[in-house]
């Protein structure tokens, strides 16, 4: 984990068949190493996707992830060391985000006009990919490095793949999202799993 501190963002896919503990594995390592008694600061938020609505639900399991991230930073009374970063991540399309988040006014200290809130298909999609990575990147700090798991990737939908890319592989090495790891699970037995990790392949494997 201290080797996420300065470095850009890590991608690390595990795959096994259904039941064999792979998510199981993943919580308990990070959950251990970010325990209070450890001494090891940083963030473990988990999301999961749905076998029904998970293509059907874009950033389904991110957007739970990320909104448990923003309660466990209020929880432990950090919100004013992001308020600053995410403003500008968010900044021309606070309402939009605001609706996916509702909880995000917490960290921006902001109200929202939520009867005239514009849903997210209302902004045009590599704008809206591309505040999703700088909000990611707000989120992910050198004294607070974050971990993001994924789980079922089998039944990740395109917009999600779409943010790893932008995240993992950005158009701007300026761009670049550092002190990030993310940990996905898929099962190897799921008729979907091929065509998604030969998608992540192609998209995440770069040389």
């Amino acid at each position: 984990i201290t080797g996420l501190k300065g470095r850009e963002t890590q991608a690390v896919v595990m795959r096994g068949p259904s039941g064999c503990g792979k998510s199981a594995l993943v919580e308990k390592t990070f959950r251990s190493i970010f325990d209070a008694d450890c001494g090891t600061k940083g963030w473990f938020v988990m999301g999961k996707f749905d076998q029904y609505s998970g293509r059907n639900d874009p950033f389904s399991a991110v957007v739970a992830a990320i909104t448990n991230l923003i309660e466990l930073i209020e929880y432990n009374g950090l919100l004013h060391l992001y308020r600053d970063d995410v403003r500008e991540a968010i900044r021309g399309n606070e309402t939009s985000f605001a609706c996916i988040f509702p909880n995000l006014s917490s960290i921006t200290d902001q109200l929202y006009d939520y009867a005239s809130l514009r849903p997210p298909s209302s902004i045009v999609f590599h704008q809206f990919i591309s505040t999703f990575r700088a909000l990611l990147s707000a989120l992910s700090r050198r004294e607070y490095p974050l971990v993001l798991f994924l789980d079922d990737l089998q039944w990740m939908d395109d917009a999600t793949l779409q943010l790893l890319e932008a995240m993992i592989e950005p158009n701007d090495p300026s761009l670049s999202t550092r002190h990030l790891l993310i940990v996905g699970a898929i099962r190897s037995d799921d008729p979907w799993t091929p065509i998604v990790l030969n998608r992540l392949n192609e998209g995440l494997t770069r040389e």
